[in-house]
């Protein structure tokens, strides 16, 4: 038995905006992927770390780095979800950061290919504040005034936004599948558990003594 575990690392460069007294770092960055691959059971495992697609090239997202990303893995796909990177001004937070409508996919089994933009999102994503997987979709709850959208992995256009469930007032803490077709969430500092029917969108509002994370 094999497992795989991608790893993603980020690497901003030394790139100095001296003209605009910014640091940027973001034009010159790296991202490297790595695997982990883990075979056997027992305690003759054996554990091998390497460099991977080397033959498509490091994933470069348009012009710079990919901060605070979520990569899954669906099949034999790699979707990278989020990314940023910023400039600030020396000194000081004052930070301009730069986002992207797109999500990238790549085919590990013919990472020759290169990667490509399966999803493209109605707004400009810095961080993909929860993911989850059910089925054919994917169900993405970023930050920043967004709630949920479902992506469908099947035909790679579909980007559907679902509707928000009464009085919540931003994206949860954490989400999962509770079985095929039904998700659940929390929002931290609430003592609800919000459900999600896949099928129909529509939620279910659990008011129970959750505790909230301290």
């Amino acid at each position: 038995m094999e497992k795989l575990i991608y790893v993603h690392v980020a690497r901003l460069g030394d790139s100095l905006n001296r003209k605009k007294g910014m640091f940027s770092g973001c034009y010159n960055a790296t991202n490297d992927w790595y695997v982990i691959q883990q075979r056997g059971e027992g305690r003759g495992d054996r554990v091998k770390m390497s460099r991977v697609f080397e033959g498509a090239g490091q994933l470069n997202h348009p012009y710079f780095a990919l901060l605070d990303t979520d990569c899954v893995v669906i099949g034999s796909l790699l979707y990278v979800i989020g990314g940023c990177c910023f400039l600030c001004d020396s000194g000081s937070y004052n930070c301009n950061y730069l986002r992207s409508t797109e999500i990238r996919c790549l085919d590990t089994r013919n990472p020759q290919d290169r990667w490509r933009a399966c999803f493209t999102l109605p707004f400009k994503s810095c961080v993909a504040g929860s993911i989850v997987v059910d089925s054919q979709c994917l169900y993405l709850f970023p930050f920043k005034g967004h709630w949920c959208y479902g992506l469908n992995i099947e035909d790679g256009k579909s980007v559907r936004k679902l509707p928000k469930p009464n009085n919540c007032t931003s994206p949860p803490s954490f989400s999962t599948s509770l079985s095929p077709g039904t998700l659940v969430t929390y929002k931290n500092g609430e003592n609800t558990l919000y459900q999600l029917d896949c099928r129909n969108s529509t939620w279910t509002v659990h008011h129970k003594d959750f505790l909230p994370y301290s």
